[in-house]
């Protein structure tokens, strides 16, 4: 399946012709819509002239004078015409695309430039294709608008975010997906280059998203007109082989748990423990995978082999009455069925990440349309390779493995130390309890600790998995945990991880766009989880109280207070004299030195075994890149830290405490004068949370050449470089001059009050709405995600109770939210929970207030969120 669609502002000359000729020449679309045609009278010739040859159907909206026009062609052999539909903005054909059974609505739009105009569109589009729910629709075109403030750039005139929120209300009430745009941000440009805006695009409903699994919205080069071409089409690229992975559908199966069993206890293994539990495990695999294809089968297929035999033997009942031996297989079929199908929801759960979801609910068709999104969010259709767009599998793989590999290499030089800089140490008596022998117990709460349904790492298995048969694998376990105790290392592929690329945006184009997780084997988990169980009770000792991540007692809170308060009493002095450097650490995971971590190590007194064991974990690992399910080829760290790994926050402290330490040693000796709080003159310099920091001190040339020096030094020693582009300096009531003074300095950018400190606007007023827009977008963004329509009323309660009523905890803990703020958000919950009728609005049975009693009172237990922010402002600690 293919559309292409193009604005070509007047489709009269001979060049704009002849593009889209070779648009159809070069792509070879199964449907083309064209808008602005500008043409009154479209006849079978022009359209011949457009498509190439004589296979072709069309339909047409005649231009209005010199302006307007949309023509739709598509070739007859690939979609079947049924109908179509002309409205004063759109055209709509209905058919079937060919081998299928469904009908399918393609609409081509030309939306009107003012707002009435937009308007009077989205009324009437709705009434065309809301009468058609179980159909498939496609709206492509040129809407005239935008979504979002990124959506347009170099554009004078203010951005009506009215207009906005009126084009995203008419996307869900025709419960349509906005799908990712890849090979260009914007689709229309202006002659000079100086404005774009993304006006085009396709909208699809959840059927067509069923219909077609993998989707890709690709924007073409543009030539004569100021509009790019767009493309939707269905590829399915070859990106490689997939590993293995177990499914927690298979426990259900009655022979699985023997089959296990026996397969485990025959495998014999000689050699180092870690050696034998990884064997052991590879040859597990390897049976499991057999036993899945010969023995578990397709799920789909044993489930209609079943409905065929129970309607077989319900048609020989119809003849006459079954006999004994037809009534107990009827039971048995059925009886199978229903377990049958009660694995497959629970392997479409597990497909489908909705862990707010129980198993049970049975509603498979959520699940596709779940999976399916998760799925086109998180793929890599292509990238960007030096400024060429690339979709093909091989090169880009070679290139993602060439990044990292690139990125988690250390060149080698003798850097400086930290030596004269004061750091707190743990006690000899902390030493013993962090290399104390394992015992089993600790070993299975660790298993038990991890989540059970987390991708696996390279091994394949999840922790449902030992968890399930912990009685059958627990001796090799236990002695695999004893050989890292006494050897202070595992065998070779033991510490293998996966890296996956989580999109940053909903349009990434480069691996910028991507944030790397690592998915780690399930033996060097249990290692990592044992050590770091270990560690958080030992490092509050060592981490001084300007970091408050991962570290109990410490709360993320306690860092956006102080800022809070560091604003406030600065903005209420006459002379503030206080500035805020907020600092971004470039690919900080990703850069730690290991030399450093090891030295910081040494200077808080950790022994050598501990430290032995902290380097054989970051030394022995190897590593591919996850790239659309499949693997690239291995490469080694040289450096950096496992985003995902157990202990890689508490390693990260360790690291970051080398600044704190810096910063401390430099306002001690008053080389940099933190900002003095209130009467007690209580002095800031820093405040951290893991990788985010803000750097504080008073309005002076000195500070400002003191800091650069720290975070140079801070550089050198541990490999954590400054991201000048996303870092800002903030003045507060600062002398003329002072503020550009400082960011040419330290190469920064211009920040401002209020700014965004680990999420929340910081220096914000509460009371206006803009502080909650973020709130109120991640509400709407969800239930773009989740369509009503899919779900049953129960599973929509539990929805709204297990997701949506928790998104605004942590800036409900925060800020007392407006009144206006906590009515849209319930009007959003309203709206999801009654579900819209055909073209209108559900009934809404009973009032809300009643809908957040408890269920004791006779409500559903959603929470009343104007309570609830109340409740969380109140709590503390």
């Amino acid at each position: 399946m293919k559309v292409i669609s193009i604005n070509i502002r007047g489709l009269g000359g001979r060049l704009k012709k002849k593009e889209i000729r070779d648009l159809v020449r070069k792509y070879n679309p199964d449907f083309l819509c064209i808008q602005e045609t500008k043409i009154l009278a479209v006849d079978h010739k022009l359209c011949l002239s457009l498509w190439g040859n004589d296979d072709f159907g069309w339909a047409c909206l005649p231009a209005v004078g010199a302006s307007g026009g949309i023509l739709s062609i598509w070739n007859k052999a690939a979609f079947v015409f049924v109908e179509a539909r002309v409205g004063s903005h759109f055209v709509t054909v209905k058919g079937k695309w060919a081998h299928d059974n469904d009908f399918s609505n393609i609409m081509n739009v030309y939306c009107p430039c003012d707002m009435a105009g937009k308007r009077g569109f989205w009324e009437e589009a709705k009434k065309d294709l809301l009468g058609l729910s179980d159909d498939s629709w496609c709206v492509v075109g040129d809407f005239n608008s935008v979504l979002y403030q990124d959506e347009r750039r170099g554009i004078s005139s203010r951005l009506n975010f009215s207009e906005c929120a009126e084009f995203a209300q008419f996307i869900e009430d025709m419960e349509l997906f906005d799908l990712p745009l890849i090979g260009t941000k914007f689709t229309w440009f202006l002659s000079n280059g100086s404005a774009m805006s993304r006006l085009d695009r396709f909208l699809v409903n959840d059927n067509w998203l069923l219909r077609w699994g993998h989707l890709v919205q690709l924007g073409l080069k543009r030539t004569f007109s100021d509009h790019c071409p767009i493309l939707l089409k269905n590829d399915v690229p070859d990106w490689g082989p997939s590993p293995f992975r177990t499914n927690n559908c298979w426990f259900s199966d009655s022979e699985f748990g023997k089959f296990v069993e026996e397969e485990w206890n025959n495998l014999v293994v000689s050699s180092r423990s870690s050696f034998v539990l990884k064997e052991k495990l590879k040859c597990l695999k390897m049976s499991l995978k057999s036993w899945n294809k010969n023995h578990f089968g397709l799920l789909d297929k044993r489930i209609s082999d079943h409905v065929a035999s129970i309607n077989c033997i319900d048609a020989k009942g119809s003849d006459g009455v079954l006999s004994t031996e037809g009534i107990l297989a009827r039971k048995n079929a059925t009886a199978d069925l229903w377990r049958l199908s009660g694995q497959r929801d629970s392997l479409l759960l597990q497909k489908s990440r909705q862990k707010w979801l129980q198993e049970g609910d049975s509603n498979t068709k959520f699940f596709h349309a779940a999976i399916n999104r998760r799925r086109r969010s998180n793929v890599v259709l292509g990238m960007f390779i030096d400024g060429v767009w690339v979709d093909d599998p091989p090169k880009v793989k070679d290139y993602i493995r060439s990044f990292f590999k690139d990125r988690f290499a250390e060149s080698h030089w003798n850097r400086p130390t930290l030596d004269g800089i004061d750091f707190k140490c743990i006690s000899e008596e902390d030493n013993v309890f962090l290399t104390t022998r394992f015992e089993e117990a600790e070993i299975r709460d660790a298993v038990w600790s991890c989540d059970g349904d987390k991708i696996p790492g390279p091994d394949g298995y999840n922790f449902s998995f030992l968890k399930k048969f912990w009685e059958c694998v627990k001796k090799e376990i236990v002695a695999m945990v004893d050989d890292f105790f006494l050897s202070g290392n595992l065998a070779r592929g033991c510490n293998a991880s996966f890296i996956v690329l989580i999109p940053k945006n909903g349009c990434p184009q480069g691996l910028g766009d991507y944030r790397p997780i690592s998915l780690i084997g399930c033996i060097q988990k249990i290692i990592s989880k044992l050590l770091a169980g270990r560690l958080k009770k030992v490092i509050p000792l060592v981490i001084s109280d300007c970091q408050t991540a991962f570290i109990k007692d410490r709360y993320i809170l306690d860092g956006v207070i102080i800022a809070n308060e560091i604003i406030d009493e600065a903005s209420r002095k006459k002379d503030g004299n206080c500035f805020i450097f907020k600092v971004d650490f470039e690919k900080a995971y990703d850069s730690v030195n290991w030399g450093f971590l090891l030295y910081m190590m040494d200077r808080m007194g950790f022994c050598p075994t501990w430290r032995n064991w902290i380097m054989s974990c970051l030394q022995s690992n190897s590593v591919s890149v996850l790239v659309n399910g499949s693997p690239t080829s291995e490469f080694s760290m040289c450096r950096g830290l496992r985003q995902g790994d157990s202990i890689a926050p508490f390693l990260f402290l360790i690291v970051a405490e080398g600044l704190a330490g810096i910063m401390r040693s430099a306002v001690s000796k008053k080389i940099f004068k933190g900002y003095s709080v209130d009467r007690d003159e209580v002095v800031i310099s820093h405040l951290q949370y893991a990788d985010d920091t803000l750097l504080i001190g008073e309005n002076s040339v000195d500070n400002i050449t003191a800091l650069k020096s720290i975070l140079k030094c801070f550089e050198m020693t541990s490999g954590l470089r400054i991201n000048c582009h996303k870092s800002s300096f903030i003045g507060i009531k600062p002398r003329r001059g002072f503020v550009q003074m400082a960011v040419t300095k330290l190469l920064c950018s211009v920040g401002s009050i209020p700014f965004k400190f680990l999420g929340i606007h910081v220096g914000a007023n509460p009371r206006r709405i803009s502080t909650w827009s973020s709130i109120v977008d991640s509400f709407k963004k969800k239930l773009a995600f989740w369509q009503h329509k899919f779900l049953s009323f129960g599973g929509r309660v539990t929805l709204i109770k297990s997701v949506l009523s928790s998104l605004p905890i942590y800036l409900f803990s925060f800020f007392k939210a407006p009144i206006s703020v906590i009515h849209e958000l319930d009007k959003i919950q309203r709206r999801f929970l009654w579900g819209r009728g055909e073209g209108s609005k559900g009934i809404h049975w009973v009032s809300w207030s009643m809908v957040c009693r408890s269920k004791e009172e006779g409500g559903f237990g959603i929470k009343n969120l104007s309570l609830f922010n109340l409740s969380l402002l109140g709590k503390w600690r």
